[in-house]
């Protein structure tokens, strides 16, 4: 890519596709059931390949922050700052606005409710935070590998716990920006054979998955696509480089976190609600989400710049 790194607009630009990629992913899936309009399905699809982005995104840049920096409490402590703090405010948004997920609600119900048991992405996406954090403080050597392992542990134990395949379909994507971080100017040297390679993995595995029966085969040939994806977005982008500076998506992927929880709050309650015209309601609900999102990105910036 122009022989240097991925800069920060170019990760604003991948988060405001990916996170386009999941709001029409779960609206679509919304729509579907209502209508069965076999487009929305398929659009429903592109919700896993949006999570590849971000995670992709996010390995590559907590590894790039770590750089000639020392590695303690601080970097688990920023993460808790951006990630959960902004969450559980909006969880206290969704409870004045929605109200209370279950009137019977018990002192685990609410731990749950604000570590985010049902917004699986904030919980995995800390999840990986910390593995990663792990893996670069106390493993000495080949820390690449060890995080890997790490998580091929936490996607074991989330199978085990019979979590949905969400959860741990796209989480090897997180090691695939990690190992970029660490070795993009050796391997942009074959940038075009590995955008081959991996572009011939993601239609390969993309049509061999869903031919399977069993599960273990069924969800590693998932997985294999989403790296494939990932891989391919990343490295035809380093190949023909190029760069949207536009307003609309900058702020998309400025606040992308604020929108994709609040974008879920919104989509738990048309489903609460049986609407009349549901096509008006989503449009209502995603101008409303991206106000929401526009307000709280401004006061999560103001809060860093004077350290709330």
């Amino acid at each position: 890519m122009e022989n240097k790194e991925f800069m920060k607009q170019d990760s604003i630009f991948f988060r405001s596709v990916a996170i386009l990629m999941v709001v029409v992913a779960h609206y679509s899936d919304l729509i579907y059931i209502e209508s069965g309009y076999k487009l929305w399905n398929i659009l429903n699809k592109l919700g896993r390949y949006g999570v590849a982005i971000f995670f992709l995104v996010s390995g590559y840049g907590v590894a790039k922050s770590i750089k000639q920096k020392k590695l303690n409490y601080i970097f688990l402590f920023r993460r808790i700052k951006t990630v959960y703090f902004p969450f559980i405010c909006m969880q206290i948004l969704a409870l004045i606005f929605i109200g209370m997920p279950s009137d019977n609600m018990t002192i685990k119900n609410w731990i749950f409710y604000f570590l985010g048991i049902d917004y699986w992405y904030i919980i995995v996406i800390f999840s990986l935070y910390c593995l990663f954090y792990i893996s670069m403080k106390y493993i000495k050597r080949n820390q690449e590998l060890g995080l890997f392992i790490l998580v091929t542990g936490f996607n074991i134990l989330l199978a085990l716990m019979e979590c949905d395949e969400w959860w741990y379909l796209t989480n090897y994507v997180f090691c695939l920006g990690v190992y970029l971080a660490f070795h993009q100017c050796s391997e942009r040297k074959r940038s075009l054979l590995i955008t081959i390679l991996c572009f011939a993995g993601f239609v390969g595995s993309s049509i061999v998955y869903p031919k399977l029966d069993g599960v273990i085969l069924h969800d590693f040939f998932k997985i294999i696509a989403a790296l494939c994806f990932a891989g391919f977005v990343c490295f035809a982008y380093v190949l023909f480089p190029f760069h949207i500076n536009l307003e609309p998506l900058n702020k998309l992927g400025e606040c992308s976190l604020y929108i994709y929880v609040l974008h879920v709050q919104a989509i738990s309650f048309l489903k609460l609600h049986n609407l009349t015209s549901l096509m008006s309601a989503v449009l209502l609900s995603l101008i409303i989400v991206m106000i929401l999102a526009i307000i709280f990105q401004r006061l999560f910036t103001i809060s860093a710049v004077y350290n709330f």
